[in-house]
């Protein structure tokens, strides 16, 4: 068993694309300073961070390679997907995830980089399917009160299990609902955007 970092192709995918707009990003604020330097040289009426003529087009051009790049990049490392991806990834690579989002997750989201965590609730460490049959099939025996723990922000649900401790559970035996989330079990929402876009989310997919 090997014992280096988990690797796998939608997280190659999703640092490249953001190391891409990284370099976007810079350009665009070079080109701002640019602007504004020549704005305020008194050698011509620029509008501020705004640049004209031929340094437009130079700024324009290195705008284009960048994008044609990274999309080509994207494009090759959506071939290692099949070779690279499990199907139960590694507590640490979930750990490694969960705090890109806490940090990026409205930008993951906005331009659907493949690292981007949805909202969603788990149980028993797996995504929950909210449809009737599923929730019968998960939630045995069923009942009328839930258990629903929110992590905190760069966190994920396997952060409620702690040196042998499942809170999730000790939580629900406390409350009675010992039967219907056994250890290991319990509702966990997870959620890496701002409180307004999760809201709309929730209502939009959960009412």
């Amino acid at each position: 068993m090997s014992n280096g970092p988990e690797i796998h192709g939608s997280d190659l995918r999703g640092m490249s694309r953001l190391a891409f707009d990284g370099i976007a990003g810079l350009i665009g604020m070079v080109e701002t300073m640019h602007g504004n330097i020549a704005g305020h040289s008194g050698l011509a009426p620029w509008a501020e961070g705004k640049t004209r003529g031929i340094t437009r087009l130079v700024y324009r051009s290195i705008r284009g390679v960048t994008h044609v790049t990274g999309a080509g990049v994207d494009a090759a490392l959506s071939l290692l997907d099949p070779i690279l991806t499990v199907e139960h990834p590694t507590p640490s690579r979930a750990a490694r995830r969960a705090v890109i989002n806490g940090v990026l997750g409205d930008h993951l989201a906005e331009t659907s980089n493949p690292l981007a965590i949805p909202m969603r609730l788990r149980h028993r460490g797996r995504p929950l399917r909210l449809e009737r049959n599923s929730l019968t099939e998960a939630l045995t025996p069923p009942s009328g009160r839930l258990v629903v723990l929110l992590h905190g922000l760069c966190l994920n649900d396997r952060h409620w299990h702690r040196d042998g401790h499942d809170h999730g559970a000790a939580l629900a035996r406390d409350l009675g609902l010992a039967c219907t989330f056994p250890p290991t079990g319990g509702l966990l929402l997870i959620c890496c955007r701002r409180l307004s876009p999760s809201g709309r989310c929730r209502s939009r997919n959960w009412s």
